[in-house]
């Protein structure tokens, strides 16, 4: 099954430790700007259709190999 974790810059490191401490180091991330909190709706808007973009790719490119 193809997954991902979208999260924003300033919770990037956080995310990778997380999945590395999980046995997930390969889990991919959608890593948008931050903050999200302040902006105009039309700004989330971009960001939201720049990380289903990617997502999207994520998921309809190949799977990884399995360890």
């Amino acid at each position: 099954m193809a997954a991902a974790v979208i999260c924003t810059t300033a919770f990037e490191g956080m995310a990778r430790r997380a999945a590395e401490a999980l046995g997930m180091g390969t889990l991919p991330l959608v890593v948008i700007g931050h903050p999200l909190g302040g902006l105009r709706a039309e700004e989330v808007e971009a960001r939201v259709r720049e990380a289903a973009e990617r997502l999207a790719a994520l998921v309809a490119g190949p799977l990884p190999d399995r360890p």
